[in-house]
């Protein structure tokens, strides 16, 4: 037979996990986020430098034709 205290207190415990885990789940939500973020971004500065590189290549072959 539970106590009343024992029956609040794993209640009170059930509810700490149930939030410890919707946290833990917003974290790796944030996570991935950043991580998409960055990938995006550094993608994004490859393509400039590529273009730069293909600009000059162009011109350069223009120059010594």
């Amino acid at each position: 037979i539970k106590t009343i205290l024992q029956e609040h207190w794993s209640f009170s415990l059930q509810k700490t996990v149930r939030k410890n885990i919707k946290y833990s789940r917003n974290e790796t939500i944030l996570k991935i986020g950043h991580l998409t973020m960055a990938i995006a971004h550094a993608k994004a500065i490859a393509f400039a430098k590529w273009s730069v590189w293909i600009k000059s290549y162009k011109c350069h072959k223009h120059v010594k034709n």
